[in-house]
């Protein structure tokens, strides 16, 4: 297990924890209600297209990056890419400007026309945001090419700390400070993430834009296309959620963001760390045509990913009525809407494991070159998430969106498996049966001996009663993995000397 990952998850744990002080703010001083709706649904405008668009730039800029590196033309690259961003940013800007009350139509159909009002007004201020996301993400990326990712993977504490100031301030004077507060939440992490670059070596000069060799921006941007259809389909996904959750009465889109981001904080605690870590040394194998190389990389972030993510999500799941209330049951926030939170939690966790290990494969597929069987994977996953979505929003209601979510999510993850043994041959995951069966019963023990241990507790205090179950089925965890032989224990050692490649 690399130093490196460890240290990204508890830095990353720091700043996912701020995240969640962010919603239990905004729980508290508006609930779910028709201002925290048009919020949340105004908030995800600026990402709604930026979104797909950074995600094929993102990923087809560290395997070309790897390859410019070789014939030292990565500078001029990396200058072409930043000035593409900016460049993207104002098309999305303006496009979605002009048809945003049709977008928020279909964002939000079953908005009342009050809410509908608010969520266009919002909108007009948070779009402004657009260009520091498409900035902050090619940062970001830049870092990580770069691997220099311990400090940036703090970016999310300017942002929780902006916002959650904004929250604070609009809740006593105005509602529209939710709608600056975003826009200078953006702002904060585009500017940290540009002090690490510059710090780093990173230019902005326009003398690698001006060249007019753009073979490796090129290259990029062939395979971002099939990345960015792939995306385009997951964020008409998002769009049919909300728009569906929105027909369920006025807080009901709040309920699925505010159960939605425990599923980002474990995503990017266990998941993304795995992948910031790992995907430039196989991008680097890949480059050098090192296959083999290619699997055992695959092979043991995998691991890395299971051993950490597996028990969070069983946890999780046995908690989730309880790490519900405790994080969102005062002010605003009542029985009834904790209630909703917690069942939809409990699916969108569940489908982590899914996703996870599909954002992971899909990574493989980039290092190689091969963006379009991520593509596909993505189509069919998410017209089977949309289908079940009409499906069980009718048959179960708002819990059935996310039930949906996790369906499709393995079966997304059983054609990714599939491909990419088309792809490499034999991937050697024989050899993983073993430690993962014994994470998996580690984890169901695990998560029983919490279920177990907070109906003991329960009565008292809720904050010991969630911490003390959840710190004792860690501790139950750590020794039956250990006592397992599930892993290597020298792997579980942090290698303080090794540095990063």
């Amino acid at each position: 297990m690399k130093w490196t990952m460890l240290v990204l998850m508890a830095l990353t744990l720091l700043s996912r924890f701020i995240g969640l002080g962010r919603e239990m703010a905004l729980a508290y001083f508006y609930g779910a209600s028709r201002a925290s709706d048009a919020f949340l649904i105004a908030q995800s405008v600026p990402t709604l297209f930026m979104g797909f668009l950074l995600a094929g730039i993102s990923s087809g800029f560290i395997p070309i990056y790897r390859q410019e590196e070789l014939d030292q033309r990565h500078q001029r690259f990396s200058r072409q890419v930043f000035w593409l961003t900016g460049l993207m940013s104002l098309v999305v800007f303006l496009a979605t400007m002009l048809v945003l009350p049709v977008i928020l139509r279909v964002l939000a159909g079953g908005f009342d026309e009050a809410s509908m009002d608010l969520a266009l007004r919002f909108s007009r201020i948070t779009l402004w945001g657009v260009f520091f996301i498409g900035w902050s993400r090619y940062f970001s990326t830049w870092l990580q090419v770069r691997e220099q990712v311990i400090l940036a993977s703090l970016v999310g504490i300017p942002f929780n700390i902006v916002i959650i100031s904004a929250i604070f301030w609009s809740s006593g004077h105005s509602v529209y400070g939710l709608a600056f507060g975003s826009v200078a939440a953006v702002a904060a992490q585009c500017l940290y993430l540009w002090l690490l670059a510059k710090k780093g070596g990173h230019s902005i000069g326009a003398g690698g834009a001006a060249s007019r060799d753009f073979q490796g921006l090129r290259r990029m941007l062939f395979m971002a296309l099939p990345v960015i259809i792939g995306d385009s389909v997951q964020q008409l996904d998002i769009i049919v959620d909300k728009s569906l959750g929105s027909t369920f009465g006025t807080g009901s889109v709040s309920a699925l963001v505010y159960a939605g981001r425990a599923m980002t904080a474990v995503e990017g605690i266990f998941i993304t760390s795995v992948i910031t870590v790992f995907f430039p040394a196989i991008a680097r194998l890949a480059a050098a045509k090192e296959i083999d190389g290619v699997k055992a990389e695959l092979r043991e972030s995998i691991l890395g990913v299971c051993l950490f993510l597996v028990p969070a999500v069983f946890g999780i799941m046995a908690l989730s009525g309880p790490i519900t209330s405790l994080l969102f049951l005062r002010g605003a926030f009542g029985e009834e809407e904790a209630a909703v939170t917690a069942g939809i939690m409990f699916f969108y966790i569940a489908a982590l494991l899914g996703t996870g290990l599909q954002t992971l494969f899909s990574r493989v597929f980039f290092s190689l070159g091969n963006t379009r069987i991520p593509m596909v994977a993505a189509i069919i996953s998410v017209a089977l998430n949309i289908t079940l979505n009409l499906l069980f929003a009718r048959l179960i209601g708002l819990v059935g969106l996310a039930m949906s979510n996790t369906l499709s999510a393995f079966i997304g993850l059983a054609l990714m498996v599939y491909f990419l043994k088309k792809e490499l041959g034999e991937l050697g995951f024989s050899a993983l049966l073993a430690p993962l069966a014994k994470v998996l019963g580690a984890s169901g023990l695990m998560a029983f001996a919490a279920s177990v241990l907070y109906n003991g507790l329960a009565g008292g205090s809720l904050l010991v009663a969630v911490g003390a179950s959840a710190l004792v089925a860690g501790v139950i965890y750590l020794i039956l993995v250990i006592a397992l032989k599930a892993v290597d224990p020298k792997k579980l050692l942090p290698r303080l000397k090794s540095k990063p490649k």
